[in-house]
């Protein structure tokens, strides 16, 4: 994970998918986060759909971990 996050900071055009499942749990929370709304629309009503973002962590920790069988 080096140049890619420390405990302070986490480039997040660097950190790859292995990486990124070996952080902590609140730090995956965080990034989560953060994801859900930087990908939602710029109008979009300020809500978090919790059953929603389940699914999105879901499917974005699924595919994650695939793809860091692979590298």
């Amino acid at each position: 994970m080096a140049g890619a996050a420390s405990a302070e900071k986490l480039d997040l055009g660097k950190v790859k998918c292995g990486d990124w499942l070996k952080m902590s749990k609140d730090n995956i929370a965080m990034t989560l986060v953060w994801l859900d709304g930087y990908y939602q629309d710029e109008d979009a009503d300020p809500v978090i759909d919790f059953d929603q973002f389940g699914k999105n962590a879901e499917k974005l920790a699924s595919a994650c971990a695939l793809r860091a069988s692979y590298v």
